[in-house]
């Protein structure tokens, strides 16, 4: 039986508020934090591995699920939203804080969403700068020759 979850100031609970570095594959994926109420989900894509290797661009979404509920309109930068975008991103902050994840156990990803929290111009420009540098490295990695695979010995009969 899952405990009550948390009242916030401004929403309802109604799922696990808190996905923090949740990879299927934390070797190979990047992670995500966010934070869903009965009406909006906020995320953010930290772009990283647990241990800050596989850098991609850091990103946020908001989603208005009243309005759009498969999540296809980003609205983090509709100014119509940014209170919410801020009460959200406060809410996200209480939630890690009160139930420990301060990133002690992963501090090269967690460094990334320090770094990337606020998400200014400075961060954006920066997100770009590292969206750039992932393109060329994945084209690069795409246009070296493959190695070809080692064909498996087939069973005798």
């Amino acid at each position: 039986m899952n405990p009550q979850l948390p009242r916030t100031k401004h929403h309802e609970i109604f799922r696990p508020a808190h996905s923090a570095f949740s990879s299927n594959c934390p070797d190979n994926d990047t992670g995500h934090v966010g934070i869903r109420t009965k009406t909006h989900k906020l995320i953010f894509y930290y772009g990283c591995t647990y241990n800050g290797e596989k850098q991609t661009p850091p990103a946020w979404e908001l989603y208005d699920l009243s309005k759009d509920p498969r999540e296809t309109v980003n609205q983090y930068d509709n100014p119509a939203y940014a209170g919410i975008v801020t009460d959200l991103k406060n809410e996200l902050a209480d939630i890690r804080k009160n139930i420990g994840d301060n990133g002690k156990d992963h501090p090269k990803a967690e460094a990334v969403i320090q770094e990337f929290w606020d998400y200014d111009e400075a961060d954006r420009s920066r997100a770009k700068q590292i969206s750039h540098d992932y393109l060329k490295a994945a084209q690069e990695a795409l246009s070296k020759p493959k190695k070809p695979r080692k064909k498996k010995p087939q069973p005798k009969k």
